[in-house]
């Protein structure tokens, strides 16, 4: 893999409208999603103070029945909008946000270019991390 390639690393981005919920301590955020990724996740989150460099759950609600639950780190806030970082997920979590990424995207080749540069980071730092 050449360089540029390697450095410029991108996750595919789909949107869809979901409910966030965030938790902090003993704090919880309700937000809205914006777009996710197998890395990520932008959500529409006013008038909240999350602390960087701190872990977050979240609970992504897909339908009654199906959730996506992951632990994330704040990567960045713009106005109402923050950044996150997916540090940990769950099996489960991570087929329902392949199917998610793959069904929105409706390119099973993103996901699998995604899917690989995933497998390729994780090996890199020795487990799933930002």
């Amino acid at each position: 893999m050449d360089n540029n390639k390697s450095n410029r690393r991108r996750y595919t981005r789909v949107d869809f409208d979901a409910s966030v919920s965030i938790q902090q301590h003993e704090t919880y955020y309700n937000a809205e999603l914006v777009d996710v990724s197998l890395k990520g996740m932008l959500v529409r989150l006013p008038n909240a103070d999350i602390k960087p460099n701190q872990l977050l759950n979240i609970t992504l609600t897909l339908s009654e029945a199906v959730s996506i639950h992951c632990q994330a780190r704040w990567a960045h806030k713009k106005n109402d909008i923050a950044g996150l970082s997916i540090v940990k997920l769950d099996v489960d979590s991570m087929q329902h946000l392949c199917r998610l990424v793959q069904f929105n995207s409706g390119d099973q080749d993103l996901l699998d270019r995604d899917l690989q540069q995933l497998a390729e980071e994780c090996a890199d730092n020795d487990g799933y991390t930002p």
